[in-house]
């Protein structure tokens, strides 16, 4: 064993030589330097962070599926090296800034940070944790306009609202004001548990759905209202839809009643029984009001060497490029018609595209402009791929489509990395050579990448309306209301452009 070591020590001792004389009379100084450098940077990235996960429970009330759930994501937190520690309310009492549970904070010592989002996202509170290590404890704080609220014990619930402009038979004596007026009268009867404000402070533990309504006269002079529900973590995917059945009354305010009525007790089951993740059990009055020096946690101590540049005011470049998909199954563009012809779609499995800052902090005036590359269809069958390229889509005439922004509207379009930035983009949309506008309902995150580069993910939804009309294409055989519009949806990630 002595003379193994003594071997080794030799050998250590003739490379170590041979070494230094390859960086003597081989390498130039400044890049002797320069391997150091990297050598002392690399010791420092590898730095643990001291830092914790809080993830806020309720044993007695909160559904099976969140504990269990909740265990999955302490388990990953350990895969990844991130001690987390879960915390019955039930038990221990919550500071009165936790409104709710599940509540998950992150914190450092920089501070607490709350995660907004769904505890099922795993991969999702991760990136979150990657983003907001160097930035100092922020409140949540701004107000909304024209919303429901839901006055709970610690927090509020709010119903943001959209109504549609009213389609079919108007009646000849309509008149816009008095329908306003009755829509509003018959939504505060249907959220008879919650108030109209016209405008609300949002703080920390608050939350928000967002309530679609479209309404629609009959040539009987009835009225019908259908509904969709959006949770705030996902503009794109609704939560709940009711088309085949809307609420229906002859009367305005009636028919808003009962749509709004019956949002409502939707939103009340999806709270309870959610398994995408928007379950959201409220503390009542009942659980005691502790400190956080009550939670007796573990003091933490800032790096003893941090090099990293920490992120206060961090400026995003005007430009960015299309990267890539989300993730490997999830891709960046599907289209697909409506029920009940919805097995008529695929994805474009080749996009391209570019958004360009007015503002690097803002989306207001963002120019963007998105090519794909119509030849790469995958629609799963070969046969039908080719039909659709050689007779819908004339591929070999018009190899391209795409998508240019006209203008963004929103009541907030400030970029702040750990936010999510919704927006309406008004849009013209060219296919076979055919222009026509749409809407795209979209979201926007900026993060950190595991090797801290600034990306935007990007998600997206819009719908080309009369595709005869307004592009000359004939969709698959089925009903008019079906075969004549098409559904798209985006998610992608950019990057900073070169």
């Amino acid at each position: 064993m002595i003379i193994c070591s003594i071997t080794f020590l030799n050998l250590l001792k003739l490379y170590s030589y041979r070494i230094a004389l390859l960086l003597r009379y081989i390498i130039m100084p400044k890049y002797i330097t320069l391997i150091f450098l990297i050598f002392s940077l690399s010791i420092y990235a590898q730095q643990k962070v001291d830092e914790e996960l809080l993830i806020f429970i309720n044993t007695k009330t909160d559904s099976e599926f969140t504990k269990s759930d909740i265990n999955k994501l302490k388990e990953e937190m350990h895969k990844n090296n991130i001690p987390s520690k879960i915390i019955d309310v039930n038990e221990k009492g919550a500071p009165i800034d936790i409104g709710y549970t599940p509540c998950i904070v992150y914190r450092n010592y920089l501070g607490k940070k709350l995660y907004k989002g769904r505890h099922t996202s795993h991969k999702r509170i991760l990136n979150f944790i990657r983003t907001v290590r160097r930035l100092e404890q922020s409140s949540i704080s701004y107000k909304e306009k024209n919303i429901i609220v839901w006055k709970k014990e610690r927090a509020n619930l709010f119903f943001k609202l959209k109504i549609t402009s009213p389609e079919g038979v108007l009646p000849d004596d309509f008149d816009q004001k008095q329908f306003d007026k009755m829509m509003i009268k018959g939504i505060k009867q249907g959220f008879n548990e919650a108030h109209y404000c016209k405008s609300h402070l949002v703080g920390n533990s608050d939350d928000i759905f967002f309530c679609n309504f479209y309404p629609y006269f009959s040539k009987d002079g009835n009225v019908y209202v259908s509904t969709e529900i959006f949770s705030h973590y996902d503009c794109i995917n609704p939560i709940y839809q009711q088309f085949d059945f809307p609420s229906k009354s002859n009367s305005i305010m009636a028919a808003f009643d009962s749509a709004a009525s019956n949002t409502f007790s939707e939103i009340k089951i999806q709270i309870v029984n959610s398994k995408k993740g928007d379950a959201i059990n409220y503390i009542d009055k009942n659980i005691k009001v502790i400190n956080w020096n009550d939670l007796d946690l573990n003091k933490l101590e800032a790096p003893k060497k941090n090099i990293q540049t920490e992120i206060k005011n961090i400026a995003f470049p005007i430009k960015w490029d299309l990267s890539g998909p989300v993730d490997e199954s999830t891709p960046i563009l599907t289209f697909h018609f409506p029920p009940p012809l919805r097995n008529y779609g695929g994805e474009l499995k080749k996009t391209s595209g570019n958004i360009t800052l007015n503002n690097n902090h803002s989306l207001e005036d963002a120019a963007g402009t998105f090519v794909v590359d119509v030849n790469s269809l995958e629609m799963g069958v070969t046969s039908l791929n080719n039909a659709v390229k050689e007779t819908m889509l004339i591929v070999k005439k018009y190899p391209t489509a795409t998508l240019v922004f006209r203008k963004i509207y929103s009541d907030d379009l400030k970029l702040a990395i750990g936010k999510i930035t919704h927006a309406d983009i008004e849009a013209d949309l060219t296919i076979v050579h055919k222009t026509g506008q749409v809407i795209a309902k979209s979201q926007f995150e900026p993060f950190l990448n595991e090797q801290g580069d600034l990306m935007l993910l990007v998600s997206s939804q819009f719908v080309a309306e009369d595709l005869t009309g307004s592009y000359q294409i004939s969709g698959p055989d089925g009903p008019s209301t079906s075969n004549n519009k098409m559904f798209f949806n985006a998610n992608f990630i950019m990057k900073v452009a070169p």
